[in-house]
Order: C-alpha cells, then structure tokens, then sequence
C-alpha cells in the first residue's frame, strides 16, 4: 500500500515519473528488508543510518519534488523509523534470554 504514495507523487507531481517510483520503492524496500534482517539490538542504529543517506540522496541525487521537497523525508521517517522498529531498545543477548524463558 505504501508504494501506492510513492506512485501517486510520481504520477501526480513528477509528471508520470516513473525512474523515480522505481528508485524510491526498491530503495524503502530494500532498507526495511536490511533493517529486518540485523539482529534486534541493531535496528534501532541501522534504521537511523539508512534513513540518514535516503535523506542525503533525496537532496543531493534525486531533483526534488516541486512542492513536496519534504515528502520523501517525512515518509521514510514514518515507514523507517516510527512503524518498522520495535517500542523498545534492547541489548546484545536480551532477546535470546527473553525467548529461552
């Protein structure tokens, strides 16, 4: 569902842009399946650092959207970081004794 704003941007506000959906959906794809992929203790920092060069690429490689400059910022901020993580820090090896009990 997500993927459908990123199409709506692209075709309402990019002129049926469509090297920027791809680029932007394979770029959140790819990031929520690398934040997923470290162990748990991670992916609060990893989550951060992947959202940190999306902003940096949004700015300095993709031409921005007229209007909507903040829109990639915002959404990879939500998708990322508010709904993708867990509520809680942990630490290496809390996780584990947690599931062994």
């Amino acid at each position: 569902m997500h993927l459908l704003h990123i199409a709506a941007v692209a075709w309402m506000f990019r002129d049926g842009d469509v090297a920027f959906f791809v680029v932007v959906s394979a770029a959140l794809l790819i990031a929520a399946i690398i934040v997923l992929a470290v162990p748990l203790y991670l992916q609060r920092p990893v989550a951060l650092g992947i959202y940190a060069a999306a902003n940096v690429a949004d700015r300095c490689i993709l031409r921005p959207t007229p209007g909507l400059e903040w829109f990639l910022g915002l959404f990879f901020l939500k998708l990322i970081i508010a709904h993708l993580l867990k509520e809680t820090a942990y630490e290496p090896g809390e996780v584990e004794e947690e599931q062994q009990k």
